[in-house]
């Protein structure tokens, strides 16, 4: 038995049996590691270390946002003097471990600064308030409502240093005082931003937290215009300027163009995408062409590449300007001003940030006469972007735009190695021959393109979202020429010809690409079973599958081919995540179940998007209006009750019993009660197995059945739960995951009242954890 170790010579197992395994063993592990440790040098020595170095950065911006609790800041001085030492050590030693160590000690002690630098008041418990604020930005949303951004010069109640810098409310109007820079009046419902609704998910309040959004609510009347209007704050004329711009062009837009083909439209042209319909939205989602709606490198490189093409033709058609003139250089130079311009009213999000400082690099080197179309320019954009914004290291936007630009620009320089070794082995041949294979080479390319971004995208989709696309292959293969031929060729057209009010052709021809892109959308998401969802993965199966595909894309030599291991061991891992059958909501408003026939029940009041949520978190393809979701449930205005036959009693972990050995599918009935008046304590308690409550329960109520209320929710938030068998009738419930890391963080009610007890200097109550905003019901007269 022969075989080749990583350096490249033979080996040899003698003789038979495990003898003579743990001899071939013997030589082949030290001359393989000799093998890795010389292939990581070669590739350190050319550069591709560079290219770990934002991987390190965004590690330690990770752990810091990771952590449970807030870290003393003892810690960060530890973390800077460990930056500097190792940082010594590299320079010294040239040891490239010690300066990933310093870039990931950085990324904590960054984050850490960036988090309190823009630390700023927060609404700390749910309320009704008057607000006097400026709207700094008005988005159409659907279902006729208005999400208006507002900056606050007063709210009732509150002392002014404890105003919050932005608040983020819902109004039904559509009315010409909710223009940028107005200043209005408003009766509100006001809570702190939404923790997450599912453990593991979307975190609205870290979001909120760094983008100075203290407060979210909605208007509980009209909005009205302030008679006497204050002087404008300087620095949101700026700002003012460019969201009344990108105001009437979306809805100009949306004038033109009806329907979700305007909407679409108006997201590609300015980032506005809440007037998309949520049938529209959901079909792009579950096809795999959501990535069409969000403005990033595709559209970046469509209307820089249109520019600069134009520019180019243009000059070149005229012979004394073209033999005077660095043509190619001044055409670069006018499609970095349309991709700079592009960002500004795009709304710049972490992904377009991206594609547009690549963008930028790109066009900076064609005006140097330079290629740069590497793998160091997306190391150069992700260190850009961590450092303007070290909270983008946690956003799935620009977790899944930079592991598809990594991977695309890793396997075409393969693939172009090897398409130059063919090419200088096979000589050219003519027109007819060559047609037919650039023909394949396109098509080719536009599946591979698909192929690689939804696969270098798919653990991170599973992870936040709960939902792959099976068929994105085919959805891209027919959608993407649509996009870069007709619809982005006439945005750019429109864009150009809106100084003059000629715009509507092209328009006419963008909607039409854009239905053709819906048509695809919904077929395919018809296509597709259980519109792609599967049940939320374990976290150790993504982090192998992006650690392995990590080191694929940016190692060289043939050691990259180990990534393949934890690559596959992530996958193998993928269906062995925890299976809860529990779900309460952050506000004990909700609980879901997973009843004995496999069809999950809502118990209690849930909005649409937490019921989608919480149903896909599970891995159930059922809308959230299924009357399925509810059959056996019973409401009235104190309470919603289930019985569920075949099950056991539960009992709360915090009751001491150990999980035993009998049977947890006794025949008797499980009664859960979701409590949302304190005068059904008195008859639930004492009929429930389990009660949930957003309300401080009685004690004696824990003597009658497994209870979890606000005090259990306020440490927990969403959280989900897994039945275990105990002795005699009962079942232990056994806590999965929770939603809320740690109470202490900044950007938790509990941290925001930290801070507001340091700024007045006198003792503070922690709040109570309040309903957030979305998923509040509206009220009816203020209080």
């Amino acid at each position: 038995m022969t075989d080749r170790g990583l350096a490249g010579r033979p080996l040899s197992v003698r003789g038979a049996g495990p003898v003579g395994v743990l001899q071939w063993l013997g030589r082949a592990v030290p001359r393989g590691l000799a093998g890795l440790r010389r292939g990581l040098a070669e590739d350190i020595t050319a550069g591709r270390g560079f290219l770990w170095l934002p991987v390190a950065l965004g590690g330690g911006i990770a752990l810091y946002f990771l952590l449970p609790f807030e870290p003393p800041p003892a810690t960060f001085v530890a973390a800077g003097l460990v930056t500097v030492a190792a940082s010594l050590v590299a320079r010294w030693r040239h040891a490239f471990a010690a300066l990933l160590l310093a870039m990931a000690c950085g990324g904590v002690c960054l984050a850490a600064a960036h988090t309190r630098i823009g630390a700023h008041p927060m609404i700390l418990t749910e309320r009704t308030a008057t607000v006097t604020a400026f709207v700094e930005r008005a988005e159409a949303r659907r279902g006729g409502l208005t999400r208006l951004v507002l900056r606050p010069i007063a709210i009732s109640r509150t002392r002014p240093e404890d105003l919050p810098a932005r608040l983020t409310v819902s109004v039904r109007a559509s009315e010409t005082s909710l223009a940028p820079g107005a200043a209005v009046e408003l009766l509100a419902r006001l809570a702190p931003p939404s923790a997450p609704v599912v453990p593991g998910g979307y975190d609205f309040a870290r979001k909120a937290y760094f983008d100075g959004i203290g407060g979210t609510g909605f208007a509980l009347g009209p909005v009205r215009a302030l008679a006497v209007t204050p002087p404008l704050p300087a620095d949101m004329t700026p700002v003012v300027a460019l969201e009344a711009f990108r105001q009437r062009v979306g809805e100009g837009i949306r004038a033109q163009l009806p329907g979700d083909a305007g909407a679409i439209a108006a997201a590609l042209m300015v980032g506005d995408r809440g007037a998309i319909s949520l049938a529209a939205d959901e079909a792009m989602r579950i096809s795999g062409l959501s990535h069409v709606l969000s403005i990033s490198g595709l559209h970046m490189s469509l209307v820089t590449a249109v520019l600069y093409g134009l520019v180019r033709a243009l000059l070149a058609a005229i012979p004394p300007l073209a033999l005077r003139l660095p043509v190619k250089s001044i055409a670069a130079v006018v499609g970095l001003a349309g991709a700079l311009g592009y960002l500004a009213v795009s709304g710049m999000s972490v992904a377009t940030q991206r594609s547009a400082i690549m963008t930028a690099l790109v066009l900076v080197a064609v005006i140097l006469g330079r290629s740069a179309i590497n793998l160091r320019l997306v190391a150069v954009a992700a260190l850009l972007v961590l450092l303007i914004a070290p909270e983008a290291a946690l956003d799935p936007g620009a977790q899944m735009s930079f592991a598809a630009v990594a991977a695309l620009i890793s396997a075409y320089e393969w693939f172009a190695a090897r398409l130059r070794s063919q090419q200088q082995k096979s000589p050219q041949g003519g027109f007819v021959s060559e047609g037919p294979r650039r023909l394949w080479r396109f098509v080719g390319g536009l599946m591979l393109t698909s192929l690689i971004a939804g696969l270098a995208t798919a653990p991170i989709a599973a992870w936040h979202f709960d939902r792959v696309s099976p068929l994105g292959l085919v959805a891209n293969l027919l959608a993407v020429p649509l996009v870069t031929f007709v619809i982005m060729p006439a945005a750019v057209l429109a864009g150009l010809a809106m100084p003059t009010g000629l715009e509507g052709p092209a328009l006419v021809a963008m909607g039409w690409g854009i239905d053709g892109m819906l048509a695809i959308a919904r077929m395919v998401s018809d296509w597709t079973p259980s519109g792609g969802i599967v049940p939320h993965p374990p976290l150790e199966a993504v982090l192998l599958m992006i650690a392995g595909g990590t080191w694929l894309a940016l190692w060289n030599g043939g050691h990259r081919r180990l990534g393949l291991l934890p690559l596959a061991l992530g996958v193998l891992l993928m269906p062995f995540g925890p299976r809860p059958d529990l779900l309460i909501s952050g506000s004990g408003t909700g609980v879901l179940i997973i009843a004995g026939d496999g069809v999950p029940r809502l118990v209690g009041r849930a909005s649409s998007f937490e019921a989608s949520t919480w149903l896909r978190h599970v891995g159930s393809p059922l809308a959230p209006d299924d009357r399925r979701l509810r059959q056996g449930v019973a409401c009235d205005r104190d309470a919603c009750i289930l019985r569920m036959g075949e099950a056991a009693r539960p009992q709360t972990a915090a009751q001491g019993t150990e999980p035993g050995t009998a049977d947890a599918t006794a025949s008797r009935t499980l009664y859960i009660a979701v409590i949302r008046h304190p005068a059904a304590f008195r008859e639930e308690c004492r009929r429930a197995d389990l009660v949930v409550t957003g309300l401080d329960a009685p004690r004696w109520c824990q003597d009658h059945a497994a209870v979890i209320d606000r005090s259990t929710l306020r440490e927990t938030g969403a959280s989900t739960w897994r039945t275990a068998a105990v002795a005699g009738e009962q079942v232990r419930l056994d806590l999965v995951a929770t939603a809320l890391s740690g109470e202490g963080r900044p950007w938790t009610p509990a941290g925001a009242v930290e801070r507001s007890a340091r700024r007045s200097e006198r003792p503070s109550r922690p709040a109570s954890r309040p309903q957030p905003a979305s998923e509040s019901p509206p009220v009816a007269a203020p209080q």
